[in-house]
Order: structure tokens, then C-alpha cells, then sequence
């Protein structure tokens, strides 16, 4: 799921920064398929090229028809619902293709459909100032004699190497890039916070498609998006499964794996 920065989430020191251009430049580059004009609209952000949004489930479209159609219940709710936006394409661009909805998402998408930061290393190389360094693992920066120096590990030879930089920029992930600023700063006694949104998994049953036939084609990504500020705060996406693997469902039944298999399998 794609979405803008909320002013909480950019916070002060980066208030009244303009963001925009930098939105559409990475809208138009990974591609985004949404609803331009739905209640989520504002919640995931404006302002940025969206392609056509990819047809929902048979499923969770009736659910999202039945919302829309008592105007009157979806006001007074607090929930609010809406497409997903994903970065999945349905138009071609450039050498990645549109989503035929083959339903293989979860096994690697062989049309490039969603987007991979592999396709913008590809991208990356084919500039000749460009030079990518595999099988290293970044382990902390080092200021010495106005330049700094990289200490990175290599794997294949397990041994300490060093580049040399005017300018280092962190983008490992958020345990990563902190491990490696603490490193680099020796600090291993200050107590870090970490901060999380807590994620629960539940299952809806809707009664009225069960002994329905799976359809065809289908896409395996979020499908419908939900969000609630009032009176708690909390943002979902709802999910159709027919292309969650079933052994996701294994562990997470009171049933043994036989019986589960024998359930799902009539479900």
C-alpha cells in the first residue's frame, strides 16, 4: 500500500517542506494504481499521477457497493473505505507491463507488474558513474582527514574493508541504518526507543460466497483499504484468498494440518 506523508508523520523539522514534486516524480517512476476520487482519496494523498485501479474481487466489490450505497450509514460510520493504492502497474511502462490479474503475485510477477527496487538498480547501472558494490555489509562510517570512510565487511573473504566518500547517505531500513549510526558514533549504553504500530490479522466470512467458485483471475495484493480517526486511530487493508498460499492458513487453525487442509479445501 502507497500513501503521502501525513504533516504528523513529517513532523517539525520538516514543517511547511513541499513534497509534492518529489510524490509525482516517484508516482510516475514505480507507478501507482488507485482511486483518484473515493473517501480514502485524501488519506493516501493528492497531487501525483495515479494509474486505473485494478478490478477488485467479485467479493469485496459487493461489500465496497453495498457501503457506498447507503450514503446515509457510511456518513455516520467512522470507518471510512476505499481502493488500495499499490504500486502495481495497469498500464506499460517502459519495459514493465500492466497487470493481467494471473493471480501469481505471491510467486514473482513475470510481467515486472509490481514494483521492485531491483528495477531501479537496473536503471542505476547504466550510468557510467554509477558502481555497485555486492557482497558487502555496511558496518559503520568513520571521519578521518575531512573524508569518510566506509568499514564494511566483505562475505565471500570475511574481512574488514573501507571506501572513501565526500558524502555517505544511510538507507538500509530502520534497524539497520540505526545500528550502523550507533556504531559509527560508539554509542552502545543510551537506551534507544523504537516506535511501532502493532498489526492484528483477522478473517471475515461472508456468507452469501461461500460454495462460490474461486475466480480466475485475480490479483493478491490489498484490494480494499479502511481507515478510522476517531475515537483510536487505525488504518487496514482487507485481503481476497485465492492467492495467499494455503499454508498460511496451516498454523492458524484449532485443527490439525490434515483437517485444515480437508476444511479449507470445501471453503
Amino acid at each position: 500500500t502507497v500513501a503521502s506523508f501525513t504533516p504528523e508523520e513529517i513532523g517539525e523539522k520538516m514543517k511547511g517542506v513541499d513534497l509534492s514534486r518529489n510524490y509525482k516524480i516517484i508516482a510516475n517512476r514505480i507507478g501507482i494504481s488507485g482511486e483518484i476520487n473515493d473517501e480514502l482519496s485524501n488519506f493516501f494523498g493528492q497531487g501525483y499521477n495515479l494509474q486505473p485501479p485494478i478490478s477488485l474481487d467479485p467479493v469485496l466489490k459487493n461489500f465496497l457497493s453495498r457501503y457506498e450505497n447507503d450514503s446515509k450509514k457510511a456518513k455516520e460510520s467512522s470507518i471510512k473505505f476505499g481502493k488500495s493504492r499499490n504500486a502495481i502497474l495497469t498500464k506499460r511502462v517502459d519495459s514493465r507491463e500492466g497487470c493481467v490479474l494471473c493471480g501469481m503475485c505471491m510467486y514473482g510477477c513475470k510481467r515486472r507488474s509490481i514494483y521492485n527496487s531491483i528495477y531501479d538498480l537496473e536503471q542505476l547501472k547504466k550510468f557510467p558513474n554509477f558502481d555497485f558494490k555486492k557482497g558487502y555489509i555496511a558496518q559503520s562510517v568513520q571521519r578521518k582527514n575531512e573524508s569518510n570512510y566506509l568499514l564494511v565487511k566483505n562475505i565471500k573473504k570475511n574481512i574488514q574493508e573501507s571506501f572513501v566518500a565526500d558524502k555517505v547517505i544511510l538507507a538500509a531500513g530502520p534497524f539497520s541504518t540505526i545500528r550502523i549510526i550507533l556504531d559509527s558514533l560508539g554509542v552502545y549504553d543510551t537506551p534507544i526507543k523504537f516506535f511501532s504500530n502493532p498489526i492484528s490479522i483477522f478473517a471475515l466470512l461472508f456468507p452469501r460466497a461461500l460454495g462460490r467458485l474461486i475466480e480466475k483471475e485475480s490479483y493478491n495484493f490489498g484490494q480494499l483499504a479502511f481507515f478510522m480517526e476517531k475515537p483510536l486511530e487505525f488504518f487496514g487493508v482487507l485481503y481476497n484468498v485465492s492467492g495467499i498460499p494455503m499454508w498460511e492458513f496451516l498454523d492458524k487453525t484449532p485443527l490439525s494440518t490434515k483437517n485444515t487442509r480437508k476444511a479449507l479445501r470445501y471453503l
